[in-house]
């Protein structure tokens, strides 16, 4: 119940949690020179990833790992060398609880520091930590429950919240998950809005940075919505049953409950699934489907006239799962099957499994959001573990599934595909994932060709560990 006057420690016993631990504090800008295997020429271009640097303000240990402050890890490739360089996202929060030298706001998954007392004058954080994009020549990183930080691609300095020209205010949510069409150069995005009518807002911002508003989606409940599908004519919101309770709220806002700790599952309950036009804001259709949730979608298209959806959907809360292991604990692992999930207009349904894998962090070709594609890549859910060693290719007919193993105590970071100058192919190019190898305590940039997962692979290695982060992307240079 007091779970803010509380501070637990994660155990150290399992390598998912020596890779979030301990806390890193330097800022480091380095050449990498201890590299296994050869660079590719062609590999040229900026790697950006994004999550918690630390998992604690001061003496405060967080209790969940969504709550630290955003470090951004910037690998730069020229085809001979790779560069390094980290910064922390510049926050106004993170530049007071520097100060202060502990906790002074509210977490996602840790109560308030002090309970009552603090509570009541703090409102919550915004650690800017769980995905970095590109847009409008500014890096963007981006968190759940606020508005983007944009940061300097090439200093990593932060410039300051970003509200496209007025369209975000103060207590706009802009979700971590924006989706980039690549023929106009527009994002897509979500965003919570609170009020008497739960809803989501879909936003587009356009290649220039201007943006609006396309509609509100009215929900049936509020839920917890993170990721979302892009066609090249539609949106797609898959809500599992993970409700947020309105009479959990007040033990949260007095610092007695974190935010996660006010969401239930409702495993007798369905996922509802929301198609709207992506430009117009018209609902098209509203569908559902069996309990369900969904975190990452890989990507949807349009076929014959039915909108086709890919996304890892769990069999039960992954919220429990993630908690269960930031904690140390073997985590009741919900499993993630990658799912292909036809929606038809005449409001039926079917939905058939890509891959027996069960696997999470689904990534694509960028070149074919929107559009019908070959190949998802993700990390693989080890059962009765979090996360893996292991990547995943599924091939989106069905027909085959390939693994790529990193090997013994290392942990996988989500897969980015970066593509070989002037390729045309989905796989030609190769996948880019930080990997933690708890055997030493360090990470390296793992480096895979997508068509040769189960070969070799080449690992530029850094003199220390950057703790396990959540999302990035590759930008050819």
């Amino acid at each position: 119940m007091f779970g803010g006057f509380l501070k637990p420690k994660p155990r150290q016993d399992a390598a998912w949690v020596r890779g979030m631990q301990p806390r890193f504090d330097e800022e480091k800008i380095a050449s990498i020179s201890r590299i296994d295997g050869k660079l590719p020429v062609d590999l040229k271009g900026n790697l950006y990833r994004i999550g918690p640097g630390k998992h604690q303000a001061g003496k405060d240990h967080y209790q969940h790992w969504f709550d630290g402050d955003g470090m951004v890890c910037h690998f730069r490739m020229d085809g001979q060398r790779v560069s390094f360089q980290n910064r922390y996202v510049r926050t106004p929060w993170f530049e007071r609880e520097q100060k202060a030298g502990k906790s002074l706001y509210m977490n996602f998954g840790t109560p308030m520091f002090g309970g009552l007392v603090n509570a009541a004058r703090h409102r919550a954080k915004n650690p800017a930590n769980t995905n970095a994009i590109m847009h409008n020549g500014k890096l963007l990183a981006l968190w759940e429950g606020g508005r983007p930080f944009a940061v300097d691609p090439e200093t990593l300095d932060t410039l300051g919240e970003e509200d496209f020209g007025g369209l975000l205010g103060d207590n706009t949510l802009f979700s971590a998950h924006p989706h980039h069409d690549p023929d106009t150069g527009a994002i897509y995005n979500i965003g919570t809005m609170f009020g008497k009518v739960p809803s989501l807002a879909l936003w587009k911002v356009d290649k220039n940075g201007r943006g609006n508003r396309v509609t509100k989606i009215r929900m049936k409940r509020p839920c917890m919505v993170h990721d979302f599908g892009l066609s090249e004519t539609h949106a797609i919101v898959m809500a599992g049953p993970l409700y947020l309770e309105p009479r959990k709220m007040l033990g949260c806002l007095f610092g007695l409950r974190s935010m996660v700790d006010c969401f239930t599952w409702h495993p007798d309950e369905p996922m509802i699934v929301y198609v709207v036009d992506r430009e117009t804001g018209e609902q098209v259709n509203q569908y559902e489907l069996p309990a369900g949730m969904v975190i990452h979608v890989a990507n949807a298209f349009e076929s014959g006239g039915e909108t086709v959806v890919d996304a890892a959907i769990f069999d039960g809360d992954p919220m429990l799962t993630v908690k269960q292991a930031f904690a140390g604990e073997a985590p009741d692992a919900a499993e993630a099957i990658m799912y292909r999930v036809t929606l038809r207009r005449d409001g039926t349904w079917s939905r058939e499994p890509l891959t027996d894998v069960s696997m999470e962090f689904p990534r694509t070709d960028d070149r074919r959001t929107g559009k019908d594609y070959k190949y998802a890549y993700g990390v693989e859910l080890a059962d009765g573990q979090f996360l893996s060693s292991r990547l995943v290719k599924a091939h989106t007919d069905g027909s085959r599934t390939e693994i790529h193993d990193f090997g013994t105590d290392c942990i996988a970071g989500e897969p980015v595909f970066a593509p070989r100058p002037g390729s045309r192919n989905e796989d030609d190019g190769w996948l880019v994932s930080v990997v933690y190898d708890a055997s030493d305590h360090h990470s390296f940039l793992g480096i895979v060709p997508a068509n040769g997962l189960g070969g070799s692979d080449i690992r530029v290695h850094l003199p220390f560990h950057t703790p396990l982060g959540f999302h990035g992307n590759f930008y050819p240079a």
